[in-house]
């Protein structure tokens, strides 16, 4: 059994447990803790099968705060360096971890679309974002890392920024407003992303919307 599988398994047996003094929650977390310091772990397989399981509600009801915990241990980093645009120009460039938490920030900005490239690690996004902003010079950028706009080595242009309908990740950043453009059947929505909806699922939300449509 890989690793990852048998953090989902640690997993679901605190949240199947109805005895929670038997199971408890800071058992569950301090071990989860241990099993996360190997580097090498993959979070977003653990991130997207506890997903699924989570939406098909195949756990205790009463363990919903336990869940959520765990999310937050596992929850990915990604990393994404976005543009901000005004008629097809680029009027901001910036980079984040949680694209939908920044833009929150970016409201008091004038802007009418959104653009997002994920790159591979924060070295990488750190350099790509800094290179733009040198290159482009976008008008609302007051300030640029020349040091980490050098080390940028790669080519620019095999770095697509495409709009988030568009994109195609295993993970995308839930962005306020423009959420609804993203495809609800190709994608199972958590809070703050998109998830790959990879085993064509239906979530049980979505299931009892349906039952009440019917009734």
């Amino acid at each position: 059994m890989r690793i990852e599988d048998e953090i989902i398994e640690h997993c679901l047996y605190y949240l199947e447990e109805k005895d929670t003094k038997k199971a408890k929650s800071e058992d569950c977390l301090d071990v989860l803790a241990d099993y996360l310091e190997d580097s090498d772990i993959d979070l977003k397989y653990i991130y997207h099968e506890l997903l699924v399981i989570h939406l098909l509600e195949n756990y205790k009801t009463n363990r919903l705060s336990l869940m959520e915990s765990i999310f937050k241990k596992v929850s990915p980093k990604l990393y994404h360096v976005y543009k901000l645009m005004k008629n097809g120009k680029e009027v901001y460039i910036g980079q984040s971890i949680n694209v939908s938490a920044r833009l929150k920030k970016h409201l008091d900005k004038d802007f009418d679309e959104i653009l997002i490239c994920q790159c591979r690690n924060k070295d990488e996004m750190d350099n790509l974002e800094n290179y733009l902003i040198l290159k482009i010079l976008p008008k609302l950028n007051n300030k640029v890392f020349l040091d980490k706009a050098r080390c940028f080595e790669e080519n620019p242009f095999s770095f697509e920024f495409k709009k988030l309908e568009d994109l195609d990740y295993d993970f995308i950043p839930c962005m306020w407003n423009v959420s609804k453009s993203v495809d609800s059947e190709k994608y199972l929505y958590r809070y703050p992303y998109f998830v790959k909806n990879k085993y064509n699922i239906t979530p049980a939300w979505k299931l009892r919307c349906k039952d009440k449509e019917e009734n």
